[in-house]
């Protein structure tokens, strides 16, 4: 009997050698004895939800007279030139506006929140420059007819300047754009601005304006024929950019400097919503990421590449800014339209 178990356990013990590992891989030629286990690599844990992210801790004693919590403000009573060109009590119906203030990293920052009471689920309209007065009473008229909630950062109660653009440090040392303050250094900037639930499942309108035409520095493509500045034009490629214009030029893409931008990865091709305004012939363009420049798009693709986002440009025109409200607005709709 002893002699029999010792057979059996011979047998078992070649039989399980003789099993390939869970995990292991076998080579041609190799035999199945000699297989090791290959490690099985653990996946990075996921990062948090953009709505959590934790507010930084006030860094002075001035910063703690301000509050890290929005509040109820009238929207009829706000002494700033936005709200000011918007007094029209109708144009508030249904609407619920808040307000923040706080300090990091040396800014005093100013943050209003529009948000539509009756429908809070729609888009994220976001408006970080406080110079682009066209983009204001567009998220305004995008979120009283589509819903959802709007963020303004206003960086000065009179924007009727350049300087506007900009938010200046608290001992005058230098200056910042809100849309390059997307970064690790300044999280309550950040969890304030994305202070909307669950963004990362809305469709995130980001609306600009912009100076008419480009520099032929800045641009791979060709030389600028109408001597304009800075970048953004659907006739400028780089390695950033990449641009698809529209092949009818039907309003409101019959302009250059109205357009589209849909951050991507690079070699990645269009997002799911660039491809579907690229066949309904948007001047759209790609924004190639690589590593961030601090910019609103840049965060929300490098931190989740899901996340349907899309900035709207018209060129910036003074008085009245009609026709750039009107290129905004198309594009919007149309965009909500197709990328709901």
């Amino acid at each position: 009997m002893e002699i029999l178990r010792m057979v059996v356990r011979g047998i078992a013990w070649k039989w399980l050698c003789a099993v390939p590992l869970i995990g292991s891989v076998a080579s041609p030629g190799m035999a199945q004895d000699s297989i090791a286990p290959v490690p099985v690599a653990v996946a990075p844990p996921l990062a948090p939800p953009i709505a959590i992210i934790p507010a930084a801790p006030a860094e002075s004693p001035a910063a703690d007279t301000l509050s890290s919590f929005f509040r109820p403000i009238n929207p009829l009573l706000v002494m700033d030139a936005d709200f000011l060109r918007h007094r029209d009590p109708a144009l508030w119906a249904g609407l619920a506006v808040a307000e923040t203030r706080f300090v990091e990293n040396g800014f005093a920052w100013h943050f209003f929140r529009i948000t539509n009471s009756v429908k809070p689920d729609g888009p994220f309209w976001a408006v970080p420059h406080d110079d682009e007065n066209a983009a204001f009473s567009v998220a305004l008229d995008g979120v009283r007819t589509h819903g959802g909630v709007a963020m303004i950062v206003s960086t000065t109660a009179d924007e009727e300047s350049a300087a506007a653009r900009y938010n200046l440090a608290l001992d005058g040392s230098g200056r910042i754009d809100p849309n390059r303050n997307f970064t690790g250094a300044s999280p309550r900037f950040i969890h304030n601005f994305l202070s909307a639930p669950d963004i990362e499942k809305r469709l995130v309108l980001s609306v600009h304006t912009n100076s008419p035409g480009y520099s032929s520095g800045e641009n791979n493509c060709g030389p600028s024929s109408d001597g304009g500045k800075g970048n953004i034009s659907i006739r400028v490629c780089d390695p950033v950019m990449q641009p698809y214009p529209s092949f009818a030029r039907a309003f409101p893409f019959n302009d250059d400097d109205t357009l589209t931008i849909v951050p991507i990865r690079p070699f990645a091709g269009l997002s799911a919503c660039g491809k579907i305004l690229r066949a309904a012939d948007y001047n759209v363009v790609a924004e190639n990421i690589w590593a961030t420049d601090g910019s609103l798009s840049n965060y929300l693709m490098l931190r989740n590449p899901a996340v349907r986002y899309v900035t709207l440009e018209a060129p910036h025109e003074t008085p009245g800014n009609g026709e750039t409200r009107a290129r905004l607005k198309a594009m919007a709709e149309g965009v909500i339209a197709r990328c709901p």
